[in-house]
């Protein structure tokens, strides 16, 4: 799990667009590594969205750092039924990636618990991203 923009999110654009080119990158070096240490061809599912969430520190014993809300919960649902090598977005997300000149795709509807009907999800277009 990634995060960014918890700090500041005046902009959410540049968070999301940085979290986006941070999962090419990842995907990029999962990639080279396969190639030249792995022998194998391993692939990432990632799932991105944005939006609001809660944060803090929960723990006395072994105190850990962690956020919630609903962008959380789709990032990881839009993951576990993800493909890989691909970076599915939300319907939301995918207008904010657009709007910094980058390339969704449509990939079609999921059924995601705790959502009313069928939700949209795009794919981040890889090659703009690398």
């Amino acid at each position: 799990m990634a995060a960014c923009g918890l700090v500041d999110n005046s902009n959410q654009s540049n968070s999301v667009i940085s979290l986006l080119k941070f999962a090419a990158r990842l995907r990029q070096k999962l990639k080279e590594m396969n190639e030249k240490e792995i022998k194998q061809d391993l692939k990432l599912r990632i799932g991105i969205s944005h939006g609001s969430v809660a944060a803090g520190v929960v723990g006395s014993k072994k105190p850990l750092y962690d956020i919630w809300g609903d962008p959380v919960n789709m990032a990881s649902r839009i993951d576990t039924l993800g493909l890989g090598d691909h970076i599915q977005v939300l319907e939301a997300t995918a207008r904010v990636i657009e709007s910094c000149g980058y390339v969704c795709r449509y990939r079609g509807t999921i059924k995601a618990k705790g959502r009313e009907g069928l939700v949209p999800i795009l794919w981040a277009w890889m090659k703009i991203l690398t």
